[in-house]
């Protein structure tokens, strides 16, 4: 195998030989993922963070990187899970499969059987992988590796990551640490870390005005506040109280926040938007131009890639649940969908028309519902500001 082999075309030919390997196909040409790959083929002592929608391609990037390194860039690895049993999963259903699939890596199996165990590789060249939890205390401290995989990392505790941090200290000049998560909760330690990468955003083009623009849930013009783009559809509800998913559908359509040309919910449009691997139209954008030296981050919006159908009704039901003081669908939907940094504190702001201090509970005081110049006060309307959009609550 040559050494001049990259990631993605290593990635394409597994994708080839596994059974059930259609899906991962069409992760390896998603348009966002040859960017990631390229760099990753480059990076040296370096931390690299992929965020993104659920179940799209992000621990496919960093199983497919190793695999190639086991062959082109041997060293000793270590690839975490969140627990015991997801690690166990993790061997099962993905990277076990992945490598019996390559001749080329089954090639490199000493002929000793006690060389490949569930959780264990040892190969020829000095490659080596163990597959851990970082719950488990013991996992997270060990033997020195080169290259770490953290998978999940939004489930990790504060400590966690540094911890495996430190097992690659013996390779301060050639570490490579590749983190995978959806969105992440603020004040973590996995979201200090991504606010340290360059934090490349991907941005689609507008196949009518050829202008880039962030694929948002939503847009507002800056200076007046106004909805000039992102999905737009008509907001009708059922006798139940539920979206009415029918009216929602038949009035769906992206917005360009530039032209105002509005497109509909097909998937020629989305590859319109972004592209192919081979031919991308959209293109990475750096967020953050006070990066730490040599740290990565790239992160994805659903809406360049899934049906905006199941998202429209996503959101319109997390408002639902936020109406009745659950932000729990909300903090999903932003995690998970729109691959955000989730604040709580933005939406938990209350409007007190009571004073705090010695009265009895539910009795009247004066001027109770007026402002300090005796006028009504009424039900305000607060502009709540995400990490990607701007929600506004009535």
């Amino acid at each position: 195998m040559s050494i001049r082999l990259s990631t993605h075309t290593f990635a394409r030919r597994a994708a080839a030989r596994l059974e059930n390997g259609a899906k991962l196909a069409e992760a390896v040409e998603l348009p966002m993922v040859a960017d990631i790959f390229a760099t990753l083929d480059t990076a040296v002592a370096a931390r690299a963070f992929i965020l993104g929608p659920y179940q799209v391609a992000k621990s496919a990037i960093g199983q497919l990187k190793l695999a190639r390194d086991m062959a082109v860039r041997p060293g000793p690895a270590l690839w975490y899970n969140p627990t015991d049993d997801a690690s166990r999963d993790f061997a099962d259903l993905k990277f076990n499969p992945l490598f019996d699939a390559l001749p080329q890596l089954r090639s490199l199996l000493f002929h000793a059987k006690d060389r490949r165990a569930k959780l264990r590789y040892s190969l020829t060249g000095g490659a080596s992988l163990l597959i851990l939890s970082a719950k488990t205390e013991n996992d997270r401290h060990g033997k020195t590796a080169r290259d770490l995989y953290l998978d999940e990392v939004h489930t990790y505790e504060t400590g966690w990551i540094d911890q495996i941090f430190n097992r690659a200290g013996a390779y301060s000049q050639e570490f490579l640490a590749v983190l995978m998560s959806t969105g992440l909760d603020a004040h973590t330690e996995a979201a200090q870390l991504w606010g340290k990468t360059d934090q490349r955003t991907w941005h689609c083009r507008c196949p009518h005005c050829r202008r880039l623009f962030e694929p948002l849930y939503l847009h507002r013009d800056p200076a007046t506040a106004d909805i000039i783009g992102g999905l737009r559809y008509e907001r009708r509800f059922l006798d139940n109280g539920l979206p009415d998913e029918s009216a929602i559908a038949a009035t769906l359509a992206y917005e360009c926040p530039h032209c105002h040309t509005r497109f509909p919910n097909t998937p020629g449009v989305r590859q319109l938007f972004s592209g192919t691997a081979t031919a991308p139209r959209g293109l990475y954008v750096s967020k953050n131009a006070h990066a730490a030296p040599r740290n990565y981050g790239w992160t994805f919006h659903a809406i360049a890639i899934r049906d905006w159908l199941p998202l429209a009704l996503k959101f319109e039901l997390a408002q639902l649940a936020r109406q009745r003081g659950d932000l729990e669908p909300l903090a999903n939907c932003i995690r998970e969908e729109f691959a955000g940094i989730w604040d709580p504190s933005h939406h938990n702001t209350e409007q007190k028309l009571r004073p705090i201090g010695d009265y009895l509970l539910g009795d009247p005081w004066p001027g109770e519902g007026l402002d300090p110049q005796n006028r009504p006060i009424r039900a305000a309307t607060v502009d709540v500001q995400l990490d990607h959009f701007v929600l506004v609550i009535r």
